[in-house]
């Protein structure tokens, strides 16, 4: 039986999740101006609204790592310069079409969402069966 080729998954920011997130702090500001508060208190929690979620979302768009790998020697997570980190894959879950996958590290941890327009169906059904393995 011959072994399981290595599967290498790019793990850049989701389109879907990004979009979603811009429509949510949309939502959030206008039900802010819907409601009764005072002006002051609007622009108050309005510009609130704004810069958590502008961190928030530059974070998610600038990951820390840009790539997963698995193989023979267990799981790596690759940064910007092609550094490797090994890593321990602690849980992992499906959200629909969503496959969530958190890492243990060294020193700190990270949670990775692998959206439908950022994996290929073949490496997907890879990634699957070796999660199913694990």
């Amino acid at each position: 039986m011959k072994s399981a080729p290595a599967i290498i998954l790019d793990c850049g920011p989701s389109r879907m999740i990004a979009i979603a997130a811009c429509v949510m702090s949309a939502l959030a500001v206008i039900a802010v101006l819907a409601s009764g508060l005072a002006w002051l208190l609007k622009l108050v929690v309005i510009s609130a609204t704004i810069a958590i979620a502008s961190i928030s979302l530059r974070r998610y768009l600038r990951p820390r790592y840009t790539r997963i790998a698995h193989g023979e020697s267990g799981w790596r997570l690759l940064d910007a310069r092609d550094e490797e980190f090994p890593a321990t894959l602690c849980r992992h879950g499906r959200i629909g079409a969503f496959v969530i996958l958190d890492f243990a590290l060294d020193r700190s941890s990270y949670r990775c969402v692998l959206a439908p327009d950022v994996v290929d169906p073949e490496t997907r059904r890879r990634l699957s069966l070796a999660l199913a393995r694990a």
